[in-house]
């Protein structure tokens, strides 16, 4: 089990759990039921992605701005929304 991702609440939430297969399924299900909010989950994503700061005329900061923009897109399809027709 890959904890290296989680931050914070998430990660105190599994923090006593050895890092076996035996341990993935009750940890999983730990974090659905503490985080397994879809809705707020999509309002926060669709948030950042409204609060996302115009990049400036760089490569750095344009890599950095796609970069995020791709990652709150990924998530949202992952939690089922549709982002291909907006």
């Amino acid at each position: 089990m890959d904890t290296s991702k989680l931050e914070d609440t998430a990660a105190q939430t599994i923090a006593g759990f050895a890092l076996t297969n035996a341990n993935y399924e009750t940890a999983i299900t730990l974090l659905k039921e503490q985080f397994g909010q879809p809705q707020k989950n999509i309002n926060a994503h669709m948030r950042a992605l409204m609060e996302l700061p115009a990049p400036k005329n760089d490569a750095v900061s344009l890599r950095k701005y796609g970069d995020y923009l791709e990652s709150h897109v990924r998530s949202l399809e992952c939690l089922g929304q549709n982002t291909r027709d907006v």
